[in-house]
């Protein structure tokens, strides 16, 4: 009985997470809801923007949103799988993390694939790769800590001078 009360203790912020995504997936973050307090907001910021500029900026903020919100999802997917595993939860796994990673690559493709289905949203094979590579960066960023924590662990101290 206490192992699926331990394992939802890991994977119920992955469900919130994934509600999360799944109601930025709908009308109130399209391009035109956004664009109502973005736009105004980078121009309060910045008043000398010109027309391409600002629909850059906007875009770039847009599919910086992508890779937050997967890597973040990929965060608390890897914390999961290694929590639900009864091992450290930061500590790197390349399995478990491939296998975080296809996880967020397919939720990213079934987000895509609801947003197609809401008539303001269209559904973007390459918002699946900015979703992707948000995941495999924050993927990445756990391997880099745990190399160094564990170079850090091993490495041998010089007597002091006398």
């Amino acid at each position: 009985m206490k192992r699926p009360v331990r394992g939802a203790r890991w994977w119920l912020p992955v469900a919130l997470w994934m509600g999360l995504i799944f109601l930025a997936s709908t009308n109130l973050f399209s391009f035109e809801s956004t664009g109502q307090f973005l736009r105004p907001l980078l121009l309060w910021l910045f008043p000398g923007l010109d027309e391409p500029t600002l629909q850059w900026l906007q875009f770039a903020i847009r599919k910086l949103a992508h890779m937050t919100e997967y890597g973040i999802l990929a965060a608390l997917v890897y914390r999961a799988i290694r929590g639900s595993a009864g091992a450290a939860y930061w500590a790197w796994n390349g399995r478990h993390a491939a296998m975080t990673w296809l996880l967020c690559l397919a939720y990213a493709a079934s987000d895509e694939w609801h947003q197609s289905l809401v008539p303001s949203r269209t559904g973007s094979v390459s918002d699946v790769g900015w979703d992707a590579a948000g995941a495999a960066a924050v993927l990445f960023g756990i391997w880099l800590a745990e190399r160094r924590r564990v170079a850090g662990r091993t490495t041998k101290r010089l007597p002091e001078p006398a």
